[in-house]
This record gives structure tokens, sequence and C-alpha cells, in this order.
């Protein structure tokens, strides 16, 4: 009987242990038993497979406008008046306006006159005007221009006055029967450097090179441009249009 009063203290904790490792797992069963006949509704986020795509770059969406606005054209739909009449040339002479032209980046390549004419209408009107000749361009027109025409002081041509009446063109506008301010034939080409030597070359290279007219091969056209007409020979013959200064 001594000896069981002994070993009374040390049963009851091992009792009260057991217990407690009974009643936990009796907890865990019945928490996986719950689990799975009551599966939750929210997913475990952890557990779930992740497939997003993000792209580099988001592309901007672009449109074309479909009625973008067309610019005014400066001078159109202009309306005239017109007096027939005859054009009597009164002067020509050279200016210092008309002669700069030459040198003009894009200009015609040559030396213009100042042409002014006066306007008499038809009919008996009194009225009269005074007016210069332009080409079309608003080029000053060449000696050969006014060659070709027959233009010379004194000379007369028929004519037309227009006179403007709605628009915001030019008020007041010239045209002539037998005068044609269209034609640009004067108009020179470019201007280059051409290295004009065939085979035996023996001086500095600046003494061979020439300001030729690009493109004007022929004597023909050489004279049309008051050129002088050459050539040099080497692996073949080079005919060129040597441009004569002034």
């Amino acid at each position: 009987m001594e000896r069981n009063k002994g070993f009374i203290p040390i049963l009851i904790p091992l009792v009260i242990m057991g217990i407690v490792i009974v009643s936990a797992v009796s907890y865990e069963v019945v928490q996986r038993t719950n689990k799975n006949r009551f599966p939750s509704s929210t997913p475990n986020v952890e557990s779930l497979p992740i497939n997003i795509s993000i792209p580099t770059s988001t592309p901007i969406p672009t449109r074309t406008p479909t009625n973008t606005p067309t610019p005014p054209k400066v001078g159109g739909g202009c309306s005239y008046s017109d007096v027939k009449g005859i054009c009597t040339i009164v002067s020509i002479q050279k200016t210092s306006e008309s002669l700069a032209q030459e040198q003009i980046e894009g200009g015609p390549g040559y030396k213009g006159y100042d042409v002014k004419f006066s306007f008499q209408p038809e009919g008996g009107n009194t009225e009269a005007k005074q007016g210069s000749l332009l080409l079309g361009n608003s080029w000053y027109p060449g000696s050969r221009f006014l060659e070709k025409y027959g233009i010379s002081v004194g000379a007369e041509f028929s004519c037309t006055k227009s006179t403007i009446k709605t628009g915001t063109c030019s008020p007041t506008v010239f045209s002539f029967s037998t005068i044609d301010i269209i034609d640009y034939f004067e108009t020179k080409p470019e201007i280059v450097e051409l290295f004009a030597c065939g085979d035996y070359c023996p001086n500095p290279r600046e003494q061979y090179l020439e300001k030729v007219y690009k493109g004007i091969t022929t004597k023909e056209e050489c004279d049309r441009y008051g050129g002088e007409y050459s050539s040099f020979t080497g692996w073949e013959t080079v005919y060129f249009c040597k441009v004569l200064e002034n």
C-alpha cells in the first residue's frame, strides 16, 4: 500500500498528457473530415496556377481623320471682265533687277529685259494703261525671247486686259495673242564643273576644270544657250558646252 502511494503522483501527469494528446488528435481528425464534407467556396490563392502575360508595350490606337480640311488655294476662284485692245511696246531696258535674275539660285540663268507697253482699248475708248511684259513665272524675258516674238520699241500686238471681278488673284492681267508668256525656252540648264582632259593630263587638276552646261552635248543645243561647243578624247570622245564668261 505504501508503494502504490508513491506511484500515484507519477501516474497522474502521464494520464493528463495522454488526454491532451488524444484530444489534439481527435480535433485534427474532425477538421480534416469537415474540410472533405464542406469544401470552402474561396480557393486557396497560393495553390492556384498563375498564367498572366504582361505585354511589354501597349499599342496606342491611331485614327485617320476623315474630314481633314483642305488648305485654301491662294488666288483661286477668280473671275475677270475682259477688254480687247492694242498693246504697244514703249521701252526695253536693262535694269539692276532684270540683270540680277541671272544669279538667282533656281532662276532662269540669263539676264533679262524690263519691257514696258501701253494698252489702248478698242472701240474708241480713251482709257489707257501701261504695264510690264513678264513671263508667266514673273521672270524677265531675255534677248532671244524678244527676238523670237519680234518685241521691239514701237511694235504693236493684239492683247486683252482682264480686270478682276471676284476673288483674290492679280487685279489686272494682260494676255497677248501672238506672244507665249509661258515659253521658257531661254532657261539655261544647271552649270557644273567638268574635268575636261583625256589620257595625258600633266598639269595641275585645276587647269582642266571647265564650267559647262549640264546635259548639253550637241552643238545645236550649245548655240541655243550661248555656250562654246568643245570636246576632249580619252577612252572615248566627250562633247560638252562650255559656259562663256560675260
